[in-house]
């Protein structure tokens, strides 16, 4: 389909992590152990990334939203963490 052999000619070809060595922009990458769609083997080997490349892995977090607190007051971690971690650039 769209040109590719198959899933894994396509993950291959799309996959963004050829150009994680690359980059010079300080660049934050949160992912959880227990993401059920991404499991942690896909994770980077750090030896592969850039020294801007802030590789941060949690236990515990799901798929994308690292929510926290009642459904109908939830805390998203990782918008803290992102503000966090931009600051952290504001201050320097």
């Amino acid at each position: 389909l769209h040109g590719f052999k198959d899933a894994d000619d396509y993950y291959k070809k799309s996959s963004a992590s050829m150009f994680l060595g690359k980059i010079a922009t300080p660049t934050l990458v949160l992912h959880a152990k227990d993401d059920p769609f991404m499991h942690e083997s896909i994770l980077p080997d750090v030896t592969n990334l850039s020294p801007s490349v802030c590789l941060e892995v949690s236990n515990k977090g799901g798929h994308v939203g690292f929510m926290q607190g009642a459904p109908w007051r939830p805390r998203i971690w990782m918008h803290q963490r992102a503000n966090r971690f931009f600051a952290s650039f504001m201050q320097a």
